[in-house]
């Protein structure tokens, strides 16, 4: 009988951690996620420092299907975290003041995992780190020397998923992103400058649509 009560506290502890946890079966979910709004700061940094005359600028841009586009696919582990990678793609065409004045492309890859809280029946918080290497590329016209940039990027989203049916959710979210370029081209004779360095800051809200497997 003297058992009986640290039986039931361990059982009812128990219950109450497993409703806070996120997803509990083990799967695969692919998501497709696209920016809504951005705000980015761009900067140029020479040997870790703002070269006079270079001040940083920031744009804000409201992207919704126009901006980084990316897929997701990820593990889902149990127990609420997941980890996956994540492919993005863009192509287009540059215009300034109505004009065409060249083409563009970007390309991410990278990795990701999220960790999910359940808040009630159809609706969890998650926090999702990413670390992804992008790579841009335009020229003047299809004839000349491509030119862009390259680099590395660390961010994070925290969002909601809320479902929409079963095994089908939507996932407004934050995010917090950054990303150190170095200029790269295939002209002849182009050197880049290992000392100098584009960092692009951002924060935005994105939306992914998701089917979980």
């Amino acid at each position: 009988m003297t058992l009986l009560p640290l039986i039931l506290a361990l059982g009812f502890t128990t219950d109450a951690h497993a409703k806070g946890k996120g997803d509990e079966k083990v799967g695969v979910r692919l998501k497709f996620n696209a920016p809504l709004f951005t705000q980015t700061t761009n900067k140029v940094t020479v040997d870790g420092e703002e070269p006079d005359g270079f001040e940083p600028t920031k744009t804000n841009a409201l992207t919704f299907l126009n901006g980084r586009n990316r897929t997701e696919l990820t593990y889902l582990l149990g127990d609420g975290l997941e980890v996956g990678g994540l492919v993005g793609y863009g192509r287009g065409k540059s215009i300034t003041d109505g004009d065409e004045t060249g083409l563009y492309s970007d390309l991410t890859i990278g990795v990701t995992g999220a960790y999910n809280f359940k808040l009630g029946d159809g609706l969890m918080i998650y926090g999702q780190p990413i670390v992804s290497w992008t790579k841009t590329s335009g020229q003047a016209d299809p004839d000349a020397d491509k030119a862009g940039l390259k680099g590395l990027g660390l961010g994070a989203d925290v969002g909601l998923r809320v479902n929409l049916a079963k095994g089908i959710h939507l996932d407004p979210a934050f995010e917090y992103f950054r990303q150190g370029f170095e200029p790269w081209s295939d002209a002849d004779g182009f050197e880049n400058d290992p000392e100098t360095k584009f960092i692009a800051s951002s924060i935005g809200l994105r939306l992914g649509l998701g089917v979980k497997f």
